[in-house]
């Protein structure tokens, strides 16, 4: 008998195992990718909040010269190029800067936040699409360990048919017995490879589930972290209500662009119209091991 058809099972299932490794990685780099991306936010707010010192320690300068005050007016085209809604501007007669430095802070704690919520609105909408693939694959895996155990059962009938049949082998002659058993290894072999790979593919649905399940609570946090930022903006009670309204703004988008997405990457999974359903039906239930035989045959 052929190897094909069995090593057939054995080839889909570790592509099937490869792909869920690729996803489960990009799963559990969630978490990083937003760390990082504050620090990058924060980094770069501490960047502006650098060059707004540097503009009202030069400001409240007596005296300034000439090279003083553009170089006080290069650093305010600077940080109204950071913050256009600043519109922070410097009087060379009065020698006197537009806004205070606390409206100044006020208007960089409202870029950071706006940036923050940008950042977190993004991240939370790629880590439902990562995990909607994820959930694809997982059905997919699912499906396969199905498969492959109807081959295994399928190989262990033969394997049985033919250790049946071996004495009638040996009865006809010696060479037709040694024949026999050497069709048996084979049988044998198919079926311990197919095992084997099929243990692994039971291995990456479980830690897929459980990689599902750390993005569910990644997704949570980024939303909640939205809707904390625009809380915040809204208790400090800045002077840049604008920005601050954007903020609101933003987190009430935020939640409509999760809920958006999530239905849509329900539909994608499901193809049913009850997909929203079905995917706040999370899979932390599913996990099914497929009972029966699962030992090497020697």
């Amino acid at each position: 008998r052929s190897l094909g058809p069995t090593q057939e099972f054995v080839d889909e299932t570790q592509e099937l195992i490869d792909k869920t490794n690729e996803t489960r990685e990009a799963l559990q780099n969630l978490g990083t990718t937003r760390e990082e991306s504050m620090v990058d936010i924060e980094g770069e707010i501490a960047g502006i909040r650098d060059l707004a010192d540097q503009v009202f320690e030069l400001g409240e300068k007596s005296n300034k010269t000439a090279g003083e005050k553009q170089l006080l007016l290069d650093m305010i085209e600077k940080l109204n190029e950071k913050m256009p809604d600043l519109e922070l501007s410097y009087d060379e007669t009065k020698d006197s800067i537009s806004k205070t430095k606390d409206e100044v802070y006020e208007f960089i704690d409202s870029l950071e936040e706006q940036m923050k919520t940008q950042a977190l609105m993004d991240l939370t909408q790629d880590a439902i699409k990562e995990r909607t693939k994820a959930e694809m694959e997982l059905k997919d895996v699912q499906e396969q360990r199905i498969k492959n155990q109807a081959e295994i059962d399928r190989l262990d009938d033969q394997i049985r048919d033919a250790e049946l049949a071996l004495g009638d082998a040996y009865a006809i002659s010696t060479a037709e017995g040694y024949k026999a058993e050497d069709q048996i290894k084979l049988l044998k072999d198919e079926r311990n490879n197919l095992v084997a790979t099929n243990t692994g593919l039971a291995t990456s649905e479980g830690t897929l589930i459980g990689s599902i399940q750390d993005a569910n609570e990644e997704i949570q946090f980024c939303k909640d972290s939205v809707n904390d930022l625009a809380t915040s903006m809204d208790d400090a009670g800045t002077s840049a209500e604008t920005s601050g309204e954007k903020i609101k703004t933003s987190a009430s988008e935020a939640n409509e662009a999760v809920e958006a997405v999530s239905v849509s990457a329900a539909l994608a999974y499901t193809g049913t119209g009850d997909a929203a359903e079905n995917m706040s039906n999370r899979v932390a239930g599913s996990y099914r091991t497929i009972q029966g035989k699962s030992g090497e045959l020697v």
